[in-house]
């Protein structure tokens, strides 16, 4: 898992050391990466359909869970 993590949200190069920060991140990136995960309508790598909710708002929707398509 640390391996994805750090390969599809470049996790060890986040330099947060301020109170729970980083464990509140940490949390953030594992729950981002588990709704990545149950997508399965598109074909593509973790890193890509990171990517591909930032480029597309309905696609994140989706992958949230927040609507249908």
């Amino acid at each position: 898992m640390h391996w994805v993590l750090n390969v599809a949200f470049d996790e060890d190069r986040c330099r947060v050391r301020e109170c729970f920060a980083a464990e509140k991140l940490a949390v953030a990136r594992q729950l981002a990466l588990n709704f990545l995960k149950l997508d399965t309508s598109v074909k593509a790598g973790i890193k890509n359909r990171r990517k591909s909710c930032g480029w597309c708002e309905n696609y994140m929707m989706k992958v949230l869970g927040l609507i249908n398509i």
